[in-house]
């Protein structure tokens, strides 16, 4: 039998024999005191008898209990092992073996690599793909398209609002332009035609085309790049015959265009410096001559010509000064040009009183 067994038992034999001794020595107090007579006495004695004896049962009871509770040795709850769950375990073993994975794959060669993963050539061609989309849309036309370095819109505002533009308007002739249209170059062909200097692929930039607001005969022609913008060249063209009209008023309609013209390129010139400009260059113009003058960060030329229309031209020329050969530089202004001078009477007075438009 366990030691629980006997713990369960002995306390029960205990009461047991604890009760067959009061009962007995109750049998013999009572017996006693029949033979006595003293009945009255023997209850209280009793009792008190009764109750020492058995608190000394009990006690005796509890001592016993006590010792095979001492000789009993305590049961100690095995302490459970803690472990990882075994999710978490898995996960890390998994993680281990993926980065002894990639440690591998990273010390093979190149080629090895693409062949255990696809996407590294895939990926390498579609950048590679991106770089020529990248340089064919944007380097390309910077390379092959050159730049004036400004806008349409900016040449225009300049051409509009200079202190010339503003002064014509002032006496009721407006020499300004609206911004024209694009035009297809192969159906609407420059008026330089073999006489540009400059080429300029649809590809890579759009052309305009249109006519001065209020001047007849006069209107503006060019190319902008797609990219940016910016003007590869602009060109300035009014109708002009110098045998038949030398000194008519259309002369006076190409010099202020001219001048203005000038004046919008270069703003440090002022009023009288570009009249004086234009009319100097204009008396230079001629048909065998077609070399650039060039200043700045420009160049530009007067080029007489019959357009197909049959009807006279000068075309006031602005290019880019990079596009220019040293070989068709007619004068370099920045070192030949005199300081900033007042205009000369007679052109003073022609331009008051000239109108713009015939």
């Amino acid at each position: 039998m366990s030691k629980s067994g006997k713990k369960g038992n002995k306390p029960q034999q205990n009461s047991k024999k604890i009760e067959e001794k009061i009962d007995k020595d109750l049998e013999e107090k009572v017996d006693e005191a029949v033979d006595t007579d003293v009945s009255e006495d023997i209850e209280p004695e009793v009792t008190y008898e009764l109750d020492i004896e058995v608190d000394e049962a009990e006690t005796e009871s509890e001592a016993e209990v006590n010792d095979d509770a001492e000789d009993e040795e305590p049961e100690v709850p095995e302490e459970e092992e803690e472990s990882e769950p075994a999710g978490e375990k898995a996960s890390e073993v998994k993680k281990d073996k993926t980065l002894d994975a990639d440690d591998k794959f990273r010390a093979l060669p190149f080629t090895e690599k693409c062949k255990r993963d696809p996407v590294i050539p895939v990926s390498i061609l579609l950048a590679f793909v991106a770089v020529i989309v990248g340089v064919v849309y944007f380097i390309l036309p910077v390379i092959t398209t050159p730049s004036m370095g400004i806008t349409l819109e900016d040449f225009r505002a300049a051409f509009d609002n200079s202190e010339i533009a503003q002064y014509q308007i002032y006496n009721g002739h407006d020499i300004g332009f609206r911004t024209p249209p694009y035009v297809n170059p192969n159906e609407k062909p420059s008026l330089l035609g073999d006489k540009s200097t400059i080429s300029v692929s649809a590809m890579y930039a759009d052309f305009f085309d249109g006519p001065m607001s209020f001047v007849n005969g006069a209107g503006i022609e060019g190319a902008a790049r797609k990219s940016d913008g910016k003007l590869s060249y602009a060109r300035v063209y009014v109708q002009y015959d110098p045998k038949n009209d030398p000194d008519s008023i259309r002369f006076s309609t190409v010099w202020i265009l001219f001048a203005n013209t000038l004046e919008t390129l270069y703003p440090e010139l002022d009023f009288y410096s570009a009249m004086n400009l234009a009319a100097d260059k204009f008396g230079e113009a001629s048909t065998s001559d077609l070399r650039f003058y060039v200043k700045g960060d420009y160049a530009f030329r007067l080029v007489c010509l019959i357009a197909n229309d049959g009807q006279k031209y000068v075309v006031i020329d602005v290019v880019p000064r990079s596009t220019v050969k040293k070989d068709m530089i007619r004068e370099d202004l920045d070192v030949t040009m005199p300081a900033a001078t007042t205009a000369i009477s007679e052109t003073s007075a022609a331009s008051e009183t000239a109108p713009a438009s015939t």
